[in-house]
């Protein structure tokens, strides 16, 4: 819109002058921190006040266009003397004099407050500027009490995607009536076409027969005891799939953390897509020599490679609650995300266990992420861990929180090979492979490592037929199905 009317003006003016200490407090911390740049995700367009813009432009080129490795008063008159106009705004500003008064006032604790709060007010801005009377949000409360300036973003959001749905609501209330044979040459075309196979799990063909693989408008829950590899699975089976077909995927952290993630993914392209040879250990213990460094770089650049087409996104929350999840899920689903990991699944940290019981509380979750899954057309995929380990892994595994598998499409549950089930065992396994109609028998090598998957649940598949083995080492991250076996099942939860 061409001009504001005075009461935008006066609700800009507000913003503004909220804003203002923000980016001031921020602008100074990148000076005093610039490793913060690497970390947060910064557009010119968050910084509104001149000053701040021109500080914020200046330190952001010198450190992550220029890579200039300290930031003082001589490396940033060298920089400008290449630029100009900065220059002059800078030397205006009051130059390197002004630069060190803000690191007086300046509140490094506040930083990733101050980053959340300033997006919200630009995005305030922004909805100011196409039309939006948020003037009256700013100052009359809710029936919590809270006007927009005391909520966060997601919470903004997804009162204004409520207000939408309300809005439309009549627009989608009408229905009809269809026979059931209606369309159905177009839809037998489009199943000829494979709109009811999902995306493919890596290395998993059995698997992805037994499943149907990473559906749309389904919850897919991987289950296994601690410390089995439940997150390494993920990794080699599903991650690599989505890169192969394009399919961008945001991965909610309640575990792990994304530098754990980035690390153990360096080790999967370096030697299952760039066929080197790194461990687990060399890149742990550091000190790398030359080879390494050269390996890890060269993987790293293969994942700079998918960042255009923004296939892997990772956000983690201050305290887990499925509540905030599944606002983050809609907001990844508007912007084309199909996929979604939740790595791990667990109780909410904002709801204490005397207000609901666990057990409950997951279940609830699990219905709500499947409801989500259904509205958004999405697949979304939840690791778990748990809570007995056993010859034959089933829902009872999860004790009183099984009820989750009820809402889930698909359950996969894992554990590691016993030894009385290795070759020459007690109980040793046979597994096979089908050549057309007939069954190979395929030795296990005992100098290496299996996993043993269980399909409890399939919606569009077979459960609790056959087992799925699987070849792991997880020293450099390879993954592959070998074969199929039946493990015996005795009724009972524990052997």
């Amino acid at each position: 819109m061409a001009e504001y009317s005075e009461k935008q003006k006066q609700c800009a003016a507000k913003i503004l002058e909220i804003k203002t200490p923000l980016e001031a407090n921020l602008v100074f911390s990148l000076y005093k921190q610039p490793e913060l740049l690497e970390n947060f995700d910064f557009k010119n367009e968050d910084f509104i006040v001149p000053g701040y813009k021109c500080l914020y432009q200046i330190i952001s080129v010198m450190v992550l266009k220029e890579k200039v490795k300290e930031v003082n008063e001589v490396s940033v008159g060298m920089f400008l003397e290449a630029y100009d106009k900065l220059r002059t705004q800078y030397e205006e500003l009051g130059g390197w004099e002004t630069i060190q008064m803000g690191f007086d006032y300046n509140v490094e604790a506040n930083f990733e407050s101050d980053y959340n709060k300033n997006i919200k007010y630009s995005v305030l801005l922004k909805l100011l500027q196409v039309g939006f009377p948020i003037y009256d949000k700013l100052e009359l409360k809710d029936e919590n009490g809270q006007t927009w300036i005391d909520k966060d973003i997601q919470d903004i959001y997804e009162e204004l995607d409520s207000d939408f749905q309300k809005i439309f609501i009549k627009a989608n209330a009408n229905f009809k009536v269809e026979d059931l044979a209606d369309n159905g040459e177009e839809l037998i075309k489009e199943w000829n076409e494979g709109a009811l196979i999902g995306i493919p799990f890596k290395e998993f063909p059995l698997l992805t027969s037994l499943t149907g693989g990473l559906l749309e408008k389904s919850v897919i829950l991987v289950g296994a005891p601690s410390n089995t590899g439940k997150s390494s699975l993920i990794r080699c089976m599903v991650l690599p799939s989505l890169v192969d077909c394009k399919e961008s995927c945001f991965v909610i952290l309640n575990e792990e953390d994304r530098a754990k993630w980035l690390r153990e993914e360096l080790i999967y392209i370096a030697n299952n897509i760039q066929n080197e040879n790194i461990t687990k250990n060399q890149v742990r213990n550091g000190h790398y020599d030359d080879k390494t460094m050269n390996i890890l770089l060269k993987a790293l650049d293969y994942l700079k490679g998918l960042k255009q087409d923004h296939l892997l996104n990772f956000v983690s929350f201050p305290q887990y609650s499925t509540n905030q999840a599944i606002k983050t899920i809609r907001q990844a689903s508007n912007n084309g995300i199909k996929n979604v990991i939740i790595d791990t699944f667990k109780c909410d940290n904002d709801r204490g266990a005397a207000r609901i019981k666990a057990w409950e509380m997951l279940k609830e979750n699990m219905v709500n992420l499947y409801n989500v899954a259904r509205e958004r057309n999405i697949c979304i995929l939840v690791t778990c861990q748990l809570n007995t380990d056993c010859r034959y892994l089933s829902r009872n595994n999860i004790s009183e929180s099984k009820g989750i598998i009820e809402s889930a499409s698909t359950a996969i549950l894992m554990r590691s090979i016993w030894d009385d089930e290795k070759p020459g065992g007690k109980n040793a396994i046979t597994v096979y492979q089908m050549e057309g109609k007939q069954k190979i028998i395929v030795p296990l090598d005992t100098n290496k490592q299996y996993m043993i998957l269980f399909v409890d649940k399939s919606r569009e598949g077979a459960a609790r037929t056959i087992q799925i083995v699987a070849e792991v080492d997880w020293v450099h991250n390879k993954l592959k199905e070998v074969g199929f076996t039946n493990i015996p099942y005795n009724g009972t939860a524990v052997q």
